[in-house]
Parts: structure tokens; sequence; C-alpha cells
């Protein structure tokens, strides 16, 4: 009997850095965090980007704020983790993991800029080498982390903004 709600252990990956010119990236996996409220400006701004580049995009939700789907804010259910999907051992609904680790994407790109042990299993267990983020882990495993300025706190839109010229000058 299968059990759809069995939580297993996010697989580790070893780390391998790299950093990947525009021209080389053809897919690539977004996390945004539905508690920031600028996510739906930072989703549109990514995929005229993405668009204007051909680049093929999958977006993920951390929505740990919202226990159960249904409840918080319009996103796609299967690409959606809400906080019913993470247990205090950085375990993970099997059906989230099949949908999310079945991808290879050339980039992935965290906008989440907050402390959650399963959502930095998820990123930190991507098959990607080229991996974006906003703060850096006890595990470091983003090849390029973009922290906000001193005494200022970037929304997710605004930190699009900087990593998007970052993506720009690496030719």
């Amino acid at each position: 009997m299968l059990n759809l709600f069995k939580k297993v252990p996010v697989p580790k990956k070893e780390p391998g850095y790299c950093i990947l010119p525009i021209s080389r990236i053809k897919t690539a996996v977004v996390f945004l965090d539905t508690v920031d409220t600028s996510w739906m400006e930072a989703r549109k701004q990514i995929l005229a980007f993405f668009f204007q580049h051909k680049i093929i995009a999958d977006f993920y939700f951390i929505d740990t704020n919202t226990y159960k789907k249904g409840l918080g804010p319009t996103t796609n259910p299967e690409q959606t983790l809400y906080g019913e999907d993470f247990n205090l051992n950085e375990r993970v609904r099997t059906e989230k993991i099949n949908v999310l680790f079945g991808k290879t994407p050339d980039m992935i790109i965290s906008l989440v800029n907050r402390e959650h042990p399963g959502t930095e299993a998820i990123i930190k267990a991507c098959n990607s080498k080229y991996k974006i983020g906003r703060r850096a882990y006890k595990n470091d495993f983003f090849s390029l982390i973009i922290s906000d300025p001193e005494g200022k706190s970037f929304n997710q839109y605004e930190a699009w903004e900087t990593i998007s010229k970052y993506l720009k000058a690496v030719i």
C-alpha cells in the first residue's frame, strides 16, 4: 500500500558551484515567499525577463504561514509548500518531493529571505549547480548570494531587480 502522507527525508547533495552566462540558461526554478506581498510583482517581472531570454521557468511558493492548502494566497497547490508539508526534522511529503526533484533546471533562484529549515533543505537538495539566493545558510550551497544593503530590507521584487542585473552582466 502506498502511503501518500508519509514524510521522507530530503536527499542531501554535495555542493558543486558554477555561474552560467545567461545565454546558456534554458530552464530555471524560482522559489517565492508568499509572506512577502511583493511576490506577485516579482513573479511578473521574472516571467518577462525569462521570456526575453527564452528561459523556461517553474515557480514554487513557500507558504509556511498557511498550514493547509486553500487558506492562503492563490497559488498552484502542487507547486506550493505549505506548513503542513514540513516537519521539524526537515522532512517533506513524498508528493512534493516527486514534483520538485524530477526536474534538473540550469538555475535555481530563491527569493526567500527568512530562515526555515525545510525551505533550506528543499533548495539545497535541488538538482542544479547554479543557485542564487538571498541569505547564507550554515551549509553554504549558493553560487551567488544577494544580500540586503546595510540598513535596508529588500522585498522580493527589489531583490529580483538586483539579481537580474547580475544575470545580464555575466555574458
